[in-house]
Parts: structure tokens; sequence; C-alpha cells
């Protein structure tokens, strides 16, 4: 793997359509440009992030903000991109941005069978924390939930139920 050169920004609305080709190869049941469009408001709940190698969108994050917790929606690099350390550099963008955002806690939601995904988000230092039986109805797959306490924040072990 070469030297990996990626802009970070945030999304727009211009970025729609590349957005939502990734999500088309990305996903068996994709959402619909018209579920994209409201996650790339400038709301201050709303912090959709996209990555560039040089000028072609090669990933993006959809993250919702309440109160101190920070909710990855949806995370996907272009398939051809994939195993090139993009998925990780934008995971530590997102990441970097909740701390600076005062956010404490960071969860997702993962296929029960998606381990690519699930090692990128454990090598984060997320942990598992629960599952939603089937969660995901094109499959009925379970979704694993997945927490990251940030910096000063306490664990999971430490929140109550």
């Amino acid at each position: 793997m070469g030297s990996l050169s990626l802009l970070f920004r945030r999304a727009s609305p211009g970025d729609l359509e590349d957005i939502l080709g990734i999500e088309q190869e990305s996903f068996p049941v994709p959402w619909t440009a018209a579920g994209l469009a409201p996650e790339l408001e400038d709301d201050g709940r709303h912090l959709p992030l996209v990555a560039f190698s040089g000028d072609e969108l090669v990933a993006f994050a959809l993250v919702w903000i309440v109160a101190d917790e920070l909710h990855l929606v949806n995370f996907a690099v272009r398939p051809p991109r994939r195993r090139e350390g993009i998925g990780q550099a934008l995971l530590d963008e997102v990441l970097a941005r909740a701390r600076d955002r005062g956010t404490k806690i960071v969860t997702l939601e993962v296929r029960d069978g998606n381990e690519a995904a699930r090692e990128l988000y454990r090598g984060s230092g997320f942990v598992e924390v629960a599952l939603r039986p089937d969660y995901y109805p094109d499959s009925r797959e379970d979704a694993v939930i997945m927490l990251k306490t940030l910096d000063g924040a306490p664990g999971p072990a430490a929140r109550a139920p």
C-alpha cells in the first residue's frame, strides 16, 4: 500500500449523487436519494463527512449527534478502494470531530455477518455491547450494537442500563 492522501470535508447536497453511487455498490438494501438527502443538511444534528482521493469521492460517513452522543448511521468506502486504509482514516476523522464537539459516546449498528466492518470498529476501540435480532429486513440478519467511549468518558461498564 502506497502513501494515502485523503481530503476530508463536510458533505454537501452536491455530493448526493456520488454518495448514492457508493451506497448502491455497498449495501444489499441501499438508502434512496430521498433518504440520503436530509442527512446532508447542516442543522447541527447531522455531521455528514466525505473523503476524497484526488478528485474522487471515495468514502462517506453519515453521523447523528444527540446531546453528548454520536451515532454513526451509515459508513461506506467505494468497493474498488477498500483495503487501502480509507475506512480507517475516515473513521479516525469521525472520532476526532466527535471529540472536538465534546462527544462522550459513539455508537453504531453493523450486520452480524460483516466481519470486515466489525474488525475495523474493534480495531478503533469499539466494543460489541448488544444484539438487535432480525434488524435488517432484507435478510432478517441481526445487528451488532457497538460502542466506544471517548477520552474522559466512563466506559460501557460504568454506564447505567
